[in-house]
């Protein structure tokens, strides 16, 4: 295998973790309430005039 292989793999295998990482962040139950906080942000205006 060349460096690019191994990169190329490396790379895959980390953004794997990163993901389960982050859906484990998401949906513990811990984190409910923080998270349900959020799902309005699309909607709100932003006042920057």
């Amino acid at each position: 295998m060349t460096a690019t292989d191994w990169f190329g793999l490396l790379l895959t295998i980390g953004i794997f973790f990163a993901l389960i990482a982050i859906f484990y962040w998401v949906f513990h139950p811990k984190n409910k309430r923080r998270i349900e906080g959020y799902r309005h942000i699309p909607f709100e205006e932003d006042n920057d005039e």
